[in-house]
């Protein structure tokens, strides 16, 4: 389940980069 935080945390990161 810890894998779910690490995926939306890069998408979060990736969305704000973006």
């Amino acid at each position: 389940r810890q894998v779910l935080c690490d995926e939306a945390k890069e998408v979060r990161v990736k969305g704000k980069s973006k």
